[in-house]
């Protein structure tokens, strides 16, 4: 079932990210831009020592433990509806996770090729394709990217379009732990701005 939510454009929304080449400009949303929420279509989880099996609830990147890979699609709510001025990743912090005892760098990249959750392996993961984009995450706060590279990208080529994949490097300490919506909690979701 597709699920689209639509909301009121009469708002100014201005916020500074950090991007691969340090802080970008601020994108400011005005009366012209429709802010779209894009729903989860697929999500999987892969980790250097055993194969994708039931999702859990929540997924730690930049921990002492091994290396993980997020692959999320979402459902193109944007496609046709204008052209994308800017396109934020959301992830909610699992609650009653540990805290994170500092900064974790998270990377994304676009998904070059076709993958099912059920047959990912560390061995047969998707390539991943530029364009990236990085966002620090700190203790028990939400995740917000700036992919609108990659969703500019993936518009214009909609064939190509297998969706997002994060990842951070292995820290030595607790990680940043964000909900699947697995078994409650919030799954990951795309807010796009489309004009």
């Amino acid at each position: 079932m597709n699920r689209l939510s639509l909301c009121s454009s009469w708002f100014v929304l201005a916020f500074t990210l950090e991007g691969c080449g340090g802080e970008q400009p601020a994108f400011v949303a005005d009366a012209r831009d429709q802010r779209l929420i894009a729903q989860v279509s697929a999500l999987g989880i892969l980790q250097e020592s055993h194969a994708s099996g039931a999702l859990p609830t929540a997924v730690t990147f930049g921990g002492a433990g091994e290396q993980t890979i997020l692959l999320v699609a979402f459902e193109r709510s944007w496609a046709r509806r204008g052209r994308v001025q800017a396109a934020l990743l959301h992830l909610d912090p699992r609650e009653g996770s540990p805290a994170s005892d500092g900064v974790v760098s998270l990377h994304a990249s676009r998904i070059r090729d076709p993958w099912r959750a059920a047959e990912l392996t560390w061995e047969n993961r998707p390539a991943l394709n530029p364009p990236y984009a990085e966002a620090n995450a700190e203790a028990h706060g939400e995740l917000r990217i700036d992919v609108s590279a990659l969703i500019r990208s993936a518009d214009k080529h909609p064939d190509e379009d297998y969706g997002v994949a994060l990842s951070a490097e292995r820290g030595s300490g607790a990680g940043a732990t964000f909900a699947t919506g697995a078994g409650g909690g919030s799954a990951p979701w795309l807010e796009v701005f489309v004009r």
